[in-house]
């Protein structure tokens, strides 16, 4: 899947209300980014709703701990 291709479907996730996604194999996949601070694998930690939609998505970083927000643009689907 291209880049643009995911940050699309991400969008369309998150104005779905879903953290998830299940590809045309018929795999689970789910949203992570990379921490600021040492580029490690950070997965969700908490989201902000506004009704069904996700309008925040605050990531946690493995290794060091932090927590971030990321835009749609900055996380991928694995």
């Amino acid at each position: 899947m291209s880049v643009a291709g995911e940050t699309d479907v991400i969008q369309r996730m998150l104005n779905d209300g879903h953290l998830t996604h299940l590809d045309e194999g018929g795999h689970v996949r789910e949203l992570y980014g990379s921490c600021p601070d040492d580029s490690s694998n950070a997965m969700v930690h908490r989201v902000i709703r506004s009704d069904s939609h996700i309008v925040e998505v605050i990531l946690r970083c493995a290794s060091c701990g932090r927590e971030f927000a990321a835009a749609p643009e900055a996380m991928h689907l694995r």
